[in-house]
């Protein structure tokens, strides 16, 4: 995916949980690599053996208004990015299972939460 806007979303408005998977892809340029945007109760995205190079937010986890909102990332290439994670709300969590490559990212914002693998 290249120069997409809004890269790959997992958008949650009303009850249930969103799931979205992105295995071995490569997303570049834009605004969102991949993003969580959670209104209610629950939206999860997981990323596995990918590259995100050269967006605004390579991942991205939102809960404007409160509930869960969890993108996990292993195995993948995080790598040109303006934010290398941007978390924003209570209910956001970006986690990552330790096998990532993160480099020249100029910033992020919030921790990361590491998950050991199973």
């Amino acid at each position: 995916m290249t120069d997409n806007h809004g890269g790959v979303v997992a958008y949650n408005s009303a009850t249930g949980t969103s799931i979205v998977s992105v295995v071995d892809c490569v997303i570049s340029g834009g605004m969102y690599g991949v993003w969580t945007n959670n209104y209610t109760t629950g939206a999860r995205l997981t990323v596995a053996r990918s590259v995100i190079e050269g967006t605004t937010y390579a991942l991205k986890a939102s809960t404007p208004d409160g509930g869960v909102s969890v993108v996990t990332v292993s195995g993948s290439t995080i790598t040109g990015n303006e934010y290398a994670w941007h978390r924003e709300g209570v209910g956001s969590l970006i986690r990552t299972l330790g096998d990532n490559q993160f480099s020249n990212n100029t910033t992020s914002l919030g921790a990361l939460t590491p998950v050991a693998p199973q």
